[in-house]
Protein backbone atom coordinates (compact mmCIF):
# COMPACT_ATOMS: atom_id res chain seq x y z
CA UNK A 1 0.00 0.00 0.00
CA UNK A 2 1.40 3.22 -0.87
CA UNK A 3 2.42 5.79 2.33
CA UNK A 4 1.83 8.88 -0.01
CA UNK A 5 -1.87 9.32 0.57
CA UNK A 6 -2.62 10.54 4.20
CA UNK A 7 -3.26 7.54 6.53
CA UNK A 8 -6.57 7.42 8.20
CA UNK A 9 -6.22 6.38 11.89
CA UNK A 10 -8.61 6.41 14.63
CA UNK A 11 -7.89 6.04 18.14
CA UNK A 12 -9.91 5.17 21.04
CA UNK A 13 -9.51 4.58 24.58
CA UNK A 14 -12.25 5.25 27.71
CA UNK A 15 -10.41 8.15 29.34
CA UNK A 16 -10.83 11.67 29.49
CA UNK A 17 -9.40 14.16 26.99
CA UNK A 18 -9.12 16.67 29.39
CA UNK A 19 -7.33 14.68 31.61
CA UNK A 20 -3.58 14.80 32.34
CA UNK A 21 -2.75 10.98 33.08
CA UNK A 22 -0.32 9.53 31.02
CA UNK A 23 -2.53 7.40 28.62
CA UNK A 24 -4.32 11.09 27.61
CA UNK A 25 -0.94 12.94 27.04
CA UNK A 26 0.57 10.05 25.10
CA UNK A 27 -2.63 9.94 22.41
CA UNK A 28 -2.59 13.57 22.31
CA UNK A 29 1.05 14.38 22.00
CA UNK A 30 1.86 11.22 19.86
CA UNK A 31 -1.25 12.46 17.55
CA UNK A 32 0.34 15.91 17.02
CA UNK A 33 3.94 14.23 15.67
CA UNK A 34 1.50 11.42 13.67
CA UNK A 35 -0.29 14.46 11.78
CA UNK A 36 3.08 16.22 10.71
CA UNK A 37 4.16 12.55 9.01
CA UNK A 38 1.03 12.05 7.23
CA UNK A 39 -1.64 10.26 9.52
CA UNK A 40 -5.48 11.86 9.52
CA UNK A 41 -5.56 11.32 13.08
CA UNK A 42 -9.54 11.32 14.79
CA UNK A 43 -9.81 10.88 18.97
CA UNK A 44 -12.52 9.25 20.86
CA UNK A 45 -12.37 9.72 24.21
CA UNK A 46 -14.87 8.88 27.29
CA UNK A 47 -17.11 11.65 26.71
CA UNK A 48 -17.44 10.82 23.07
CA UNK A 49 -18.55 7.45 23.87
CA UNK A 50 -22.38 7.47 25.59
CA UNK A 51 -22.94 5.28 28.48
CA UNK A 52 -26.10 4.00 30.62
CA UNK A 53 -24.15 1.84 33.05
CA UNK A 54 -22.98 2.77 36.37
CA UNK A 55 -18.79 3.77 36.56
CA UNK A 56 -18.22 0.08 37.69
CA UNK A 57 -20.50 -1.63 35.32
CA UNK A 58 -18.76 0.22 32.95
CA UNK A 59 -15.38 -1.93 33.05
CA UNK A 60 -17.87 -4.70 31.24
CA UNK A 61 -19.72 -2.92 28.85
CA UNK A 62 -17.04 0.05 28.32
CA UNK A 63 -15.78 -2.52 25.27
CA UNK A 64 -19.23 -2.54 22.87
CA UNK A 65 -19.69 1.27 24.13
CA UNK A 66 -17.27 2.23 22.41
CA UNK A 67 -17.25 0.03 19.53
CA UNK A 68 -20.75 1.38 18.48
CA UNK A 69 -19.51 4.87 19.07
CA UNK A 70 -16.79 4.16 16.62
CA UNK A 71 -19.24 2.58 14.14
CA UNK A 72 -21.58 5.57 14.50
CA UNK A 73 -18.15 7.82 13.35
CA UNK A 74 -17.01 5.92 10.54
CA UNK A 75 -20.59 5.74 9.09
CA UNK A 76 -20.70 9.69 9.36
CA UNK A 77 -17.16 9.91 8.82
CA UNK A 78 -15.55 6.99 6.39
CA UNK A 79 -13.77 4.55 6.97
CA UNK A 80 -10.30 4.13 8.49
CA UNK A 81 -7.08 1.90 7.78
CA UNK A 82 -6.05 1.68 10.99
CA UNK A 83 -8.26 1.93 14.58
CA UNK A 84 -6.36 2.11 17.37
CA UNK A 85 -7.87 0.89 20.85
CA UNK A 86 -7.22 0.68 24.30
CA UNK A 87 -6.33 -2.96 25.04
CA UNK A 88 -9.47 -3.49 27.29
CA UNK A 89 -11.61 -2.43 24.52
CA UNK A 90 -10.22 -4.83 21.69
CA UNK A 91 -12.85 -7.40 22.52
CA UNK A 92 -15.82 -5.02 21.79
CA UNK A 93 -14.20 -3.79 18.33
CA UNK A 94 -13.42 -7.75 17.26
CA UNK A 95 -17.06 -8.43 17.80
CA UNK A 96 -18.71 -5.28 16.31
CA UNK A 97 -16.43 -3.87 13.61
CA UNK A 98 -16.01 -7.56 12.46
CA UNK A 99 -14.22 -8.37 9.12
CA UNK A 100 -14.53 -8.70 5.94
CA UNK A 101 -17.26 -6.06 6.22
CA UNK A 102 -14.76 -2.96 7.89
CA UNK A 103 -11.65 -3.74 5.89
CA UNK A 104 -9.13 -1.60 8.93
CA UNK A 105 -6.41 -3.40 10.80
CA UNK A 106 -7.10 -3.40 14.40
CA UNK A 107 -4.29 -2.20 16.91
CA UNK A 108 -4.32 -2.64 20.39
CA UNK A 109 -2.49 -0.48 22.36
CA UNK A 110 -1.94 -1.22 26.25
CA UNK A 111 -0.49 0.23 28.96
CA UNK A 112 0.08 -2.52 30.88
CA UNK A 113 -1.39 -6.10 30.03
CA UNK A 114 -4.68 -6.34 32.02
CA UNK A 115 -3.94 -10.24 32.46
CA UNK A 116 -0.47 -9.88 33.31
CA UNK A 117 -1.47 -7.65 35.98
CA UNK A 118 -3.89 -9.53 37.30
CA UNK A 119 -1.32 -12.31 38.05
CA UNK A 120 1.27 -9.79 39.45
CA UNK A 121 -1.19 -8.69 41.76
CA UNK A 122 -1.95 -12.17 43.25
CA UNK A 123 1.36 -12.77 43.41
CA UNK A 124 2.57 -9.33 45.60
CA UNK A 125 -0.97 -9.45 47.70
CA UNK A 126 -0.07 -13.36 48.68
CA UNK A 127 4.06 -11.95 49.39
CA UNK A 128 2.61 -9.21 51.63
CA UNK A 129 -0.57 -11.11 53.48
CA UNK A 130 -3.06 -8.72 51.77
CA UNK A 131 -6.53 -10.45 52.14
CA UNK A 132 -9.15 -10.29 49.00
CA UNK A 133 -12.35 -10.81 49.02
CA UNK A 134 -13.55 -13.67 46.69
CA UNK A 135 -15.85 -11.40 45.11
CA UNK A 136 -13.16 -9.15 44.04
CA UNK A 137 -10.71 -11.08 42.75
CA UNK A 138 -13.26 -12.88 40.96
CA UNK A 139 -14.44 -9.32 39.45
CA UNK A 140 -10.50 -8.54 38.41
CA UNK A 141 -10.06 -11.90 36.74
CA UNK A 142 -13.16 -11.48 34.87
CA UNK A 143 -12.20 -7.90 33.65
CA UNK A 144 -8.72 -9.56 32.86
CA UNK A 145 -10.03 -12.35 30.84
CA UNK A 146 -12.15 -10.10 28.88
CA UNK A 147 -9.46 -7.95 27.87
CA UNK A 148 -7.19 -10.64 26.48
CA UNK A 149 -10.20 -12.59 24.86
CA UNK A 150 -10.35 -9.41 22.43
CA UNK A 151 -6.38 -9.49 21.30
CA UNK A 152 -6.16 -12.91 19.09
CA UNK A 153 -8.55 -10.17 17.33
CA UNK A 154 -6.06 -7.36 16.88
CA UNK A 155 -3.31 -7.96 14.00
CA UNK A 156 -1.14 -5.94 16.00
CA UNK A 157 -0.33 -4.89 19.55
CA UNK A 158 1.28 -1.84 21.06
CA UNK A 159 3.33 -2.57 24.79
CA UNK A 160 4.37 -0.16 26.83
CA UNK A 161 7.58 -2.25 27.99
CA UNK A 162 9.56 -5.00 26.47
CA UNK A 163 8.50 -7.28 29.79
CA UNK A 164 5.10 -7.13 28.20
CA UNK A 165 5.86 -7.65 24.92
CA UNK A 166 7.46 -11.28 25.92
CA UNK A 167 4.39 -12.18 27.96
CA UNK A 168 2.60 -12.00 24.82
CA UNK A 169 5.03 -13.63 22.44
CA UNK A 170 5.35 -16.59 25.11
CA UNK A 171 2.07 -17.27 25.47
CA UNK A 172 1.53 -17.43 21.40
CA UNK A 173 -0.76 -14.38 21.56
CA UNK A 174 1.28 -12.45 19.22
CA UNK A 175 4.26 -13.35 16.54
CA UNK A 176 7.19 -11.38 17.36
CA UNK A 177 6.83 -9.21 14.09
CA UNK A 178 3.06 -8.15 15.29
CA UNK A 179 4.35 -6.60 18.38
CA UNK A 180 5.68 -2.88 18.91
CA UNK A 181 7.66 -1.67 22.20
CA UNK A 182 6.32 1.70 22.71
CA UNK A 183 8.05 4.05 25.07
CA UNK A 184 6.61 7.24 26.77
CA UNK A 185 8.48 10.57 26.11
CA UNK A 186 8.95 14.20 26.82
CA UNK A 187 8.10 17.15 25.31
CA UNK A 188 10.97 19.64 23.50
CA UNK A 189 9.85 22.91 26.70
CA UNK A 190 9.85 19.76 29.18
CA UNK A 191 13.70 19.20 27.78
CA UNK A 192 14.22 22.62 28.39
CA UNK A 193 12.77 23.60 31.52
CA UNK A 194 14.93 20.62 33.12
CA UNK A 195 17.97 22.11 31.82
CA UNK A 196 17.63 24.99 34.15
CA UNK A 197 17.75 22.71 37.37
CA UNK A 198 21.97 22.48 38.28
CA UNK A 199 22.88 20.68 41.19
CA UNK A 200 21.92 18.48 43.86
CA UNK A 201 18.52 18.75 45.24
CA UNK A 202 17.60 16.37 48.67
CA UNK A 203 13.52 16.25 49.19
CA UNK A 204 11.72 12.93 48.44
CA UNK A 205 9.25 13.16 45.17
CA UNK A 206 6.22 10.55 44.33
CA UNK A 207 4.20 11.52 41.67
CA UNK A 208 1.64 9.52 40.68
CA UNK A 209 -2.28 7.38 41.50
CA UNK A 210 -1.98 6.97 45.34
CA UNK A 211 -2.71 3.33 44.97
CA UNK A 212 -1.54 -0.32 46.02
CA UNK A 213 0.26 -0.64 42.54
CA UNK A 214 2.18 1.78 42.87
CA UNK A 215 3.76 0.33 45.48
CA UNK A 216 2.30 2.57 48.41
CA UNK A 217 2.33 0.39 51.28
CA UNK A 218 6.05 -0.73 50.52
CA UNK A 219 7.30 3.52 50.44
CA UNK A 220 5.29 4.97 53.48
CA UNK A 221 6.96 2.70 56.10
CA UNK A 222 10.28 3.56 54.28
CA UNK A 223 9.34 7.55 54.09
CA UNK A 224 8.67 7.36 57.48
CA UNK A 225 12.10 5.79 58.73
CA UNK A 226 13.88 8.03 56.10
CA UNK A 227 12.36 11.43 57.27
CA UNK A 228 13.28 10.57 61.00
CA UNK A 229 16.62 9.76 60.31
CA UNK A 230 16.81 12.97 58.35
CA UNK A 231 14.98 15.75 60.47
CA UNK A 232 15.83 18.85 57.00
CA UNK A 233 14.15 16.37 54.37
CA UNK A 234 10.66 16.95 53.36
CA UNK A 235 8.34 14.34 50.78
CA UNK A 236 5.78 15.25 48.53
CA UNK A 237 3.07 13.27 46.79
CA UNK A 238 1.61 14.92 43.67
CA UNK A 239 -0.87 14.05 41.35
CA UNK A 240 -2.55 11.41 43.91
CA UNK A 241 -6.53 12.00 42.34
CA UNK A 242 -7.85 11.17 45.93
CA UNK A 243 -8.45 14.07 48.98
CA UNK A 244 -5.12 15.19 50.65
CA UNK A 245 -6.32 13.58 54.01
CA UNK A 246 -7.02 10.26 52.61
CA UNK A 247 -3.23 10.59 51.89
CA UNK A 248 -1.93 12.00 54.93
CA UNK A 249 -3.87 9.66 57.15
CA UNK A 250 -1.05 7.05 56.18
CA UNK A 251 1.78 8.91 58.42
CA UNK A 252 2.22 9.85 61.37
CA UNK A 253 0.92 12.83 62.90
CA UNK A 254 4.60 14.38 63.66
CA UNK A 255 5.88 14.09 60.50
CA UNK A 256 2.78 16.36 58.34
CA UNK A 257 4.86 19.73 58.61
CA UNK A 258 6.98 17.33 56.87
CA UNK A 259 4.69 16.35 54.23
CA UNK A 260 3.07 17.82 51.06
CA UNK A 261 0.15 16.58 49.26
CA UNK A 262 -0.95 17.78 45.98
CA UNK A 263 -4.14 15.73 44.75
CA UNK A 264 -3.93 16.98 41.14
CA UNK A 265 -1.60 19.09 38.76
CA UNK A 266 -2.92 22.10 36.91
CA UNK A 267 -0.44 23.34 34.33
CA UNK A 268 2.32 22.35 32.75
CA UNK A 269 4.34 24.90 35.26
CA UNK A 270 3.10 23.43 38.31
CA UNK A 271 4.53 19.94 37.35
CA UNK A 272 8.21 22.11 36.54
CA UNK A 273 8.08 23.35 39.82
CA UNK A 274 7.44 20.11 41.44
CA UNK A 275 9.89 18.27 39.47
CA UNK A 276 12.65 21.04 39.78
CA UNK A 277 12.32 21.43 43.70
CA UNK A 278 12.92 17.30 44.62
CA UNK A 279 15.63 15.76 44.16
CA UNK A 280 15.38 12.04 44.13
CA UNK A 281 11.98 10.41 42.51
CA UNK A 282 10.50 7.03 44.26
CA UNK A 283 8.33 5.04 42.06
CA UNK A 284 8.09 1.52 43.65
CA UNK A 285 5.12 -0.03 41.54
CA UNK A 286 4.30 -3.79 41.10
CA UNK A 287 2.89 -3.47 37.31
CA UNK A 288 3.11 -0.19 35.12
CA UNK A 289 3.30 0.15 31.30
CA UNK A 290 6.04 2.84 31.52
CA UNK A 291 4.68 5.25 33.35
CA UNK A 292 4.93 9.17 31.95
CA UNK A 293 6.74 10.13 35.25
CA UNK A 294 9.87 8.33 35.21
CA UNK A 295 11.00 9.95 31.88
CA UNK A 296 10.07 13.63 33.26
CA UNK A 297 11.65 13.18 36.02
CA UNK A 298 14.72 12.05 34.72
CA UNK A 299 14.29 15.39 32.19
CA UNK A 300 15.05 17.23 35.69
CA UNK A 301 18.00 15.52 36.30
CA UNK A 302 16.63 13.80 39.25
CA UNK A 303 17.88 10.98 41.08
CA UNK A 304 15.10 8.05 40.48
CA UNK A 305 14.31 4.50 42.65
CA UNK A 306 12.28 2.55 41.14
CA UNK A 307 11.33 -1.34 40.93
CA UNK A 308 13.02 -3.73 38.83
CA UNK A 309 9.97 -4.43 36.83
CA UNK A 310 7.74 -3.42 33.26
CA UNK A 311 8.79 -0.17 31.40
CA UNK A 312 11.04 1.06 34.47
CA UNK A 313 13.64 -1.73 33.65
CA UNK A 314 13.71 -0.47 30.40
CA UNK A 315 14.48 2.98 30.85
CA UNK A 316 16.81 2.70 34.09
CA UNK A 317 20.14 1.19 34.09
CA UNK A 318 21.10 -0.13 37.57
CA UNK A 319 24.01 2.22 38.99
CA UNK A 320 24.09 4.24 35.84
CA UNK A 321 20.87 6.68 35.98
CA UNK A 322 19.12 5.57 38.54
CA UNK A 323 18.60 2.31 41.37
CA UNK A 324 16.38 -0.29 40.62
CA UNK A 325 14.98 -1.81 43.99
CA UNK A 326 13.62 -5.43 44.21
CA UNK A 327 9.20 -5.34 44.35
CA UNK A 328 7.82 -5.24 47.64
CA UNK A 329 10.99 -4.20 49.49
CA UNK A 330 11.01 -1.52 52.22
CA UNK A 331 14.42 -1.92 53.18
CA UNK A 332 15.28 -1.27 49.70
CA UNK A 333 13.73 1.50 49.58
CA UNK A 334 15.21 3.55 52.32
CA UNK A 335 18.49 1.55 51.74
CA UNK A 336 18.62 3.89 48.36
CA UNK A 337 17.27 7.23 49.49
CA UNK A 338 19.83 6.91 52.48
CA UNK A 339 22.59 6.29 50.10
CA UNK A 340 21.38 9.51 47.96
CA UNK A 341 20.93 11.13 50.90
CA UNK A 342 24.61 10.14 52.04
CA UNK A 343 26.22 11.32 48.53
CA UNK A 344 24.53 14.25 46.61
CA UNK A 345 27.37 14.11 44.06
CA UNK A 346 26.14 10.09 43.40
CA UNK A 347 22.72 11.78 43.35
CA UNK A 348 23.50 14.20 40.66
CA UNK A 349 25.55 11.97 38.76
CA UNK A 350 22.90 9.58 38.21
CA UNK A 351 20.37 12.42 37.51
CA UNK A 352 22.72 13.55 34.67
CA UNK A 353 22.74 10.37 33.19
CA UNK A 354 18.68 10.24 33.34
CA UNK A 355 18.31 13.71 31.37
CA UNK A 356 20.72 11.88 28.91
CA UNK A 357 18.76 9.42 28.41
CA UNK A 358 15.28 11.28 28.52
CA UNK A 359 16.85 13.23 25.32
CA UNK A 360 16.06 10.14 23.50
CA UNK A 361 12.67 9.47 24.47
CA UNK A 362 10.86 12.60 23.05
CA UNK A 363 7.56 12.46 21.93
CA UNK A 364 8.75 12.82 18.14
CA UNK A 365 10.73 9.73 18.37
CA UNK A 366 7.97 8.33 20.58
CA UNK A 367 5.38 8.50 17.15
CA UNK A 368 8.18 8.16 14.35
CA UNK A 369 8.34 4.31 16.02
CA UNK A 370 4.33 3.89 15.77
CA UNK A 371 4.07 5.66 12.59
CA UNK A 372 7.00 3.02 11.36
CA UNK A 373 4.99 -0.04 12.99
CA UNK A 374 1.83 1.21 11.43
CA UNK A 375 2.96 1.50 7.76
CA UNK A 376 4.51 -1.99 7.75
CA UNK A 377 1.40 -3.52 8.97
CA UNK A 378 -0.56 -1.83 5.88
CA UNK A 379 2.41 -2.56 3.55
Amino acid sequence: MSTERKIRLLRVALVPGTYRGGMTRTMILTTNHLREMGFEVDSLYEEDIPSYVSKRMRRFTGSTEAADAAARHIAQHGPYDLIEVHEPLAVGFGLRLRKPRHQHKLIAFSYGIEDRGRRIMLDYGASHGIKTRLKSRLLAMLQAKISYTGLPWCDHIVTSNSEDAQYLVGRGTFRPDQVTVHHSGVDDHVLASGQSVSGPRGDVLFMGLWIERKGTLDMVPAIVQFLRAHPHRRFTAAGCMIPEEEVIRAFPADLLPRITVRSKIESDEELARIYSSHGTLILPSFHEGQPLVLIEAAAFAMAIVTTATCGMLDFIDHERNGTLIPVGSTSAILEALNRYEASPELAWKHGQAAREKAATHTWRLSAENLARSYRRLLD
